[in-house]
């Protein structure tokens, strides 16, 4: 799951103290077209330097003054609010002036996840919260908090204006044949990579995960890490691992583990974890249990690593490493035999409280989110937009431009990682046990072994 990161200036600080400096390169890229996946046309450049609009709301910003009407409350998953948020709270009030007044409380990703059910249960819960989709929204859900949206969607025409994939998730997670969520902001998962490291070897892009190895050889020899596992975090080597899972065994096995139909311990899900270590253990950037995200971005930076596995939030956080370098992004490596699958789910969505006295208003302000001006806005802040009608050359990244071509050809939504895919009791052991395993701490065997066992505790038996 992408963490909500803060991305202050105490990465430059970080860049210039431990690293001397980011030393600047050349300044061209390729990016695939949204119909290739293995080839690359030359577009205008990716230079690393920062893309996001979203910075720091200062201290004296005070929020449009309350006029009358209904009162709502918000409660979002930020490390901070930036500009984005209250731009949108300030709009929707403006819009509303005398009869809907919504307000804006938030906590950082950790908090978030023990805080919301203290919240929905106290005095004065929120109206609308976010959530995340999958497991976490389910788990929600059963817990009798969200207020189901069919009506809403009906009303205000959601189901003509969301992209196939939004659309797609919140009828995936619905519960009953009702809908519980609102997507309003996209991921997907790309390899990204130094397409300059790459041309300074003459090495394709590897396609297949044959192809990956030769080239990771090619780059070990020439003293250069080939691929980044930053997972000191927890969550981060999850991709990593189901990355592997997906594109080895195929994405119907993947959702057979999700959906308890076959076990932790199924030969497939221990063999990911084993080919995760070898590779770990041979190509990639040292003590990944010790490097957190942003660390990682330094040494990607200054092109002592060539290969990242990550979500579309990477070119914002390339930003901030202080230098240019060129990068480019690619699938995930096939093994043989298996059709590949881009990763591609809701990385934000919108719920409204069953407890709420204030649904109808809930849902008006749900309805601003998912419109066409606020959702361009979201765009510019370079978050892929859910409304299917907003331009997306409006991004500031054009890496980001074409990852948004390849999702909208990919069409419905695919599948998401195990922390988000899972509720929470179950994933957390998993995510451990990918720690452990890439400590030693565990064989892929015990790690398998151990997850199960939680499974069964937390989630039930297998049901084939």
């Amino acid at each position: 799951m992408k963490r909500n990161l803060s991305l202050p200036l105490v990465v430059l600080l970080l860049c210039s103290l431990l690293l001397g400096a980011c030393s600047p390169n050349a300044a061209t890229t390729a990016v695939p077209t949204a119909a290739s996946t293995s080839e690359t046309n030359t577009q205008p450049t990716d230079t690393g330097q920062p893309v996001a609009a979203n910075t720091l709301v200062p201290t004296s910003w005070v929020p449009v003054p309350y006029s009358g009407g209904v009162k709502i409350q918000l409660f979002m998953r930020l490390s901070a609010p930036g500009a984005m948020w209250p731009t949108i709270v300030d709009g929707f009030n403006k819009a509303n002036a005398g009869k809907i007044y919504a307000t804006l409380t938030y906590t950082d990703d950790t908090t978030y996840i023990t805080k919301l059910p203290i919240v929905l249960r106290s005095d004065t819960p929120p109206d609308v919260f976010f959530s995340w989709m999958g497991g976490r929204a389910k788990m929600l859900v059963a817990a009798g908090y969200a207020e189901p949206l069919d009506r809403y969607y009906t009303q205000f025409g959601w189901n003509t204006l969301l992209t196939t994939a939004a659309i797609g998730i919140a009828n995936n997670d619905g519960v009953n044949g009702h809908i519980y969520e609102a997507p309003y902001y996209m991921s997907a998962s790309a390899v990204w990579y130094r397409s300059d490291i790459l041309k300074k070897y003459n090495l394709s892009v590897p396609t297949t995960w044959d192809e990956l190895q030769n080239v990771c050889q090619t780059l070990k020899d020439n003293k250069i890490y080939c691929w980044m596992i930053s997972n000191k975090d927890g969550w981060e080597a999850q991709f990593d691992w189901t990355g592997i899972f997906v594109q080895k065994y195929g994405l119907q096995a993947y959702k057979d583990l999700i959906n308890r139909k076959i076990p932790f311990t199924d030969p497939r899900v221990v063999d990911a974890f084993q080919v995760l270590k070898d590779f770990a253990d041979k190509y990639a950037y040292p003590n990944p249990n010790s490097v957190a995200l942003m660390d990682g971005s330094i040494p990607f930076a200054q092109g002592t690593v060539a290969f990242w596995y990550q979500g579309s939030w990477m070119p914002g956080l390339f930003g901030y490493t202080g230098g240019t370098f060129e990068y480019d992004f690619m699938p995930f490596p096939t093994f043989p035999g298996i059709t590949p699958t881009q990763e591609l789910w809701a990385e934000e969505t919108l719920m409204v409280n069953a407890n709420s006295t204030h649904k109808d208003e809930a849902a008006q302000f749900i309805d601003y989110v998912l419109s066409q001006p606020v959702q361009t806005i979201m765009a510019q802040n370079n978050q892929f937009p859910s409304n299917k009608n907003v331009d997306l050359s409006v991004m500031n990244n054009p890496s980001l431009v074409k990852l948004g071509q390849v999702m909208a050809a990919t069409g419905a939504a695919t599948y998401v990682h195990p922390d988000i895919a899972l509720n929470d009791a179950v994933s957390s052991e998993f995510l451990n046990d990918i720690q452990a395993v890439l400590a030693g701490a565990m064989t892929p065997a015990q790690a398998g072994a151990a997850s199960e066992a939680n499974a069964v505790k937390e989630a039930g038996p297998v049901v084939p």
